[in-house]
């Protein structure tokens, strides 16, 4: 069971960072970030959709607006990789 919550833990973590690399990315105009950014847009477009669906971008004033959906994404695979090892290895 250690050994899985430890893929576990890896696999998310590795998850989130390519998040983190997409975000910034995003706020770049590099050509050969856009290249990284698209290959890892395949992985996090559809789910970062789906919540900004449901949550819509907060506005600040016409034409300034903040996307939530990268954070809520964030947060939830913390809440998700830190109930997955805590109910496979009560003391990771």
């Amino acid at each position: 069971m250690r050994f899985l919550a430890q893929l576990i833990h890896t696999a998310i973590g590795i998850y989130s960072l390519g998040l983190i690399i997409y975000v910034v990315l995003s706020w770049t105009s590099n050509p050969q970030g856009n290249v990284i950014r698209m290959w890892l847009g395949r992985f996090y477009v559809p789910i970062l959709e789906l919540i900004s669906k449901k949550i819509k971008p907060v506005s600040f004033r016409p034409g300034v607006s903040i996307d939530l959906s990268p954070m809520i994404l964030l947060f939830g695979l913390y809440l998700l990789r830190g109930l997955a090892v805590s109910l496979l290895v009560p003391r990771f």
